[in-house]
């Protein structure tokens, strides 16, 4: 529901935070592929832990927490 709104807004850079972690990986695939067509000529910015949530983004970053020695 909230990805929904957060699209109905219509913004130019839209921020999904861990937005198909509570889902199964058909579910995930399904939104996957409905958020590729809305997504497009807009910045996304999409936080994830699992690869398959960002496997199609143009870029790529990543982030590990720092160990104090």
């Amino acid at each position: 529901m909230a990805i929904a709104r957060a699209i109905l807004k219509d913004p130019p850079i839209l921020v999904l935070d861990e937005a198909t972690s509570a889902v199964d990986n058909e579910t995930e695939a399904a939104i996957q592929k409905s958020l590729a067509k809305i997504t497009q000529n807009r910045t996304t910015i999409v936080i994830a832990h699992r690869l398959s949530t960002i496997r199609r983004a143009d870029c790529i970053g990543s982030m590990s927490p720092l160990h104090p020695d």
